[in-house]
């Protein structure tokens, strides 16, 4: 769908323990993260997700600080990292 969804993705994960369980578990990988995101009813892409995350971190964001996006859904933001360096993620 769009950056919206994955900041509401977000938003939910953070105040959702389940959520932030289920996130844990797929740490380190995107795609897994995608559909634990759908199963929740968020629907967005790698692109949104890496749209998403650079807004925010380039925002300096004053929803989310650099200490609670690097946290952000039990390691969310690490996989994109990872990801983000790997030749699919260039």
């Amino acid at each position: 769908m769009s950056k919206e969804s994955v900041l509401a993705f977000l938003s939910k994960a953070n105040g959702d323990a389940d959520l932030q369980k289920q996130t844990k578990r797929v740490e380190g990988n995107l795609d897994k993260l995608i559909r634990v995101a759908g199963n929740a009813g968020f629907t967005f892409t790698a692109e949104d997700w890496n749209a998403a995350i650079a807004d925010l971190a380039a925002q300096g964001s004053d929803e989310l600080n650099d200490k609670a996006l690097s946290q952000v859904v039990g390691g969310a933001f690490q996989a994109h990292i990872v990801i983000k360096g790997t030749k699919q993620g260039k």
